[in-house]
């Protein structure tokens, strides 16, 4: 018996149904739009995409229902957030200046849930309006004007060296010059309150663009671009190359009085260096050293010549500049590679000769004191004159490192009379407290004298007369009157901040330090003593 099998195969035909996707509820599938007006609903946190083609400039202006607050982004295709609107109360809306192509635009719901407006509009483009669309300029003057309609107008310009940029605007306006590279990274910019507005670009070789902006005011405006030579030592990037032990006599003219501020120096550093520079009186000039980063490591900035930068112990390449707060004119640099640290030691004293000398106690890393050396054949008088509130104290030591003789009082200037010493003796100069502090230490001989008893050692005898010594310091009799002479306290500006205190010279300029000098001590006391402040004894 034949068997078959009856093979049944039922095919059903189901039908799945499909979501549609509606346009606008992803950034994939945005609602594609033009100018024109908008509407749309959001439920809470939720978003609406668009997609525009833009051909310009273009205004996007946002509305909502009450009780919702509704914002506005616009992005690239790549959704790269280009700008946004965020406020709080509405409308928000997005000013857009040169895009062109396909764009995005989300509406997104911060708060809330309900209807929306959204106006697109587009305006004229017009030259300068946007850094897409910058106004060619060359060197040469430049104007402009701002009527209400615009905040800012771009420029661009190609530079090749050295550059200043100059800015002028009406009275009762304020605008600002800003410099950057055409990746819109800001490179300068000048935004005071005063005209002219000042750029200086230095070794520039590259086009950028150049923003004029007014926050408010309306009026016209001119612009500068003026070229100058590149010279050695203008600027960081150009620097004169030093080195040590030598001496730089500069060119003249120089820095301030024209353009420039200050000169520019690279050295290589092993260790411990000593800058001194000197120029001439009627001028002041400061020294700062800085990383070539232009990190400012350390300065000297007090208002007398010579000014002394003593380094901590560095190694590397470094950059040094010479900055001119008052006057013009040449100046000499002396480099010295010093080794150890110059005056933290009795073995490393620094050599003085009579006359004025400025330092400052160098801190914890020189052991709070700093040395002099020096040589000495007959009278001589030693006075310490510190900063206000800084309380220093002197030791002189022979050459055995013996002390020899101190004064440690509370007055300002602490004095010593040296009489009938013969050698080299060492001056250290200490603070009483922990606090540090620039200081003048005047060091004068006595060129006549006249036989008086002093027990300044318990063995020396001597005395002074009524002449001046060759230094300018009168002394009448063991009455010694110190006057300052060369000695200008400047004030200095807001935008370079000193680190000497100006108490100092307006303390000794134009005026009289009158004292009594104890016989027995040496130490000088006011005028009107009876006994020694230091000792006791009758004056």
């Amino acid at each position: 018996m034949k068997r078959e099998l009856l093979i049944i195969i039922l095919l059903i035909n189901a039908t799945i149904p499909m979501v549609q996707a509606i346009p606008g509820d992803g950034s994939q599938n945005p609602l594609e739009i033009s100018e024109g007006i908008y509407y749309g609903n959001l439920s809470e946190f939720g978003s609406m995409w668009y997609l525009i083609n833009l051909t310009g400039n273009y205004i996007f202006e946002l509305d909502g229902d009450i009780d919702t607050d509704f914002d506005l982004y616009l992005y690239n295709l790549t959704e790269h957030e280009l700008d946004h609107s965020n406020e709080p109360n509405y409308p928000d809306a997005i000013t857009s200046y040169g895009y062109y192509g396909s764009h995005l635009l989300e509406v997104r719901s911060y708060s809330g849930s309900g209807n929306f407006t959204l106006d697109v509009s587009s305006f004229p483009v017009i030259p300068g309006d946007n850094e897409k669309n910058p106004i060619s300029i060359s060197e040469g003057e430049t104007t402009g004007v701002f009527d209400g309609s615009i905040d800012f107008i771009w420029y661009n310009h190609s530079f090749s060296g050295n550059y200043n940029l100059k800015l002028v605007g009406d009275d009762l306006t304020d605008f600002d010059l800003y410099v950057y590279d055409q990746g819109l990274n800001l490179i300068e910019q000048s935004s005071g309150i005063t005209y002219p507005k000042i750029v200086d670009l230095y070794s520039f070789y590259e086009s950028a663009l150049i923003k004029i902006e007014t926050s408010s005011s309306e009026g016209s405006f001119t612009l500068n671009i003026t070229s100058f030579p590149l010279t050695a030592g203008d600027n960081p990037a150009n620097p004169i190359q030093l080195t040590n032990n030598m001496t730089f006599s500069s060119r003249l003219p120089v820095v301030s009085g024209g353009d420039l501020w200050g000169i520019w120096f690279i050295i290589e550093i092993n260790g411990y260096q000593r800058f001194i520079l000197d120029a001439a009186i009627e001028t002041d000039y400061d020294l700062y050293l800085y990383t070539l980063d232009q990190i400012e490591i350390e300065s000297q900035t007090t208002s007398y010549y010579p000014e002394i930068l003593t380094t901590e112990e560095l190694v590397g390449t470094f950059l040094l500049e010479v900055f001119s707060y008052i006057g013009e004119g040449s100046f000499d640099l002396i480099t010295q590679e010093v080794g150890d640290a110059p005056g933290s030691s009795f073995e490393r004293a620094i050599p003085i000769e009579t006359g004025n000398t400025n330092g400052m106690v160098p801190g914890p890393a020189f052991d709070q004191s700093i040395w002099y050396k020096i040589s000495v054949d007959g009278n001589y008088t030693l006075a310490v004159y510190s900063d206000d509130g800084i309380d220093l104290d002197m030791y002189v030591y022979d050459s055995n490192y013996d002390l020899f003789t101190s004064v440690h009082t509370y007055n300002n200037p602490e004095n010593l009379t040296l009489i009938d010493v013969h050698g080299e003796y060492y001056i250290k100069i200490n603070p009483y407290t922990t606090e540090l502090g620039d200081f003048i230490l005047f060091f004068y001989e006595q060129v006549e004298t006249i036989p008086q008893t002093s027990t300044l050692d318990g063995s020396k005898e001597g005395g002074f007369d009524e002449t001046f010594s060759e230094y300018g310091l009168p002394l009448i009799l063991g009455v010694a009157v110190i006057t300052s002479y060369a000695i200008v306290a400047r004030k200095r500006a807001a935008f370079r901040p000193r680190n000497i205190k100006q108490n100092i010279g307006k303390k000794l300029q134009s005026r009289k330090i009158e004292a009594k000098v104890c016989l027995t001590c040496g130490t000088f006391n006011p005028m009107g003593a009876v006994f020694c402040e230091e000792c006791g004894s009758d004056l």
